[in-house]
């Protein structure tokens, strides 16, 4: 790619939704055994009604891309996700031992705006 594209592609990423504006958080970590359960909320903190947002969890130790959890956030029926809509869900995963903690769950948030004809 030419700098002029590969310029104008970082900049459009950064502008776009599922940028900076995904709001991801997790909470309530608890453990039994080997297993972890968190807290997941989204809150859609942008200017923009959303079609559906899917949230890319990655437990503690996990390399392979199979065993990433994904929650799925939509209301088509609604209208979209309107600026301010948030949703919590409960997630449990393995740990791959009794020295992983559940507080080292990572969570992104991949956002599709309404496109409206």
């Amino acid at each position: 790619m030419r700098p002029r594209r590969i310029l104008a592609a970082a900049l459009l990423a950064a502008a776009l939704p599922g940028g900076a504006w995904a709001g991801v958080s997790a909470a309530n970590f608890r453990r039994e055994g080997l297993t972890g359960h968190a807290d997941v909320t989204y809150t859609n903190d942008s200017e923009a009604v959303l079609s559906s947002v899917k949230v890319e969890c990655v437990p503690p130790g996990v390399t392979d891309r199979r065993r990433h959890l994904n929650l799925y956030f939509s209301n088509h029926l609604g209208g979209g996700l309107p600026p301010g809509y948030a949703e919590t869900r409960s997630v449990s995963f393995p740990l791959p031992d009794e020295t992983a903690r559940p507080e080292d769950l990572s969570c992104e948030a991949h956002e599709l705006p309404v496109k409206l004809p």
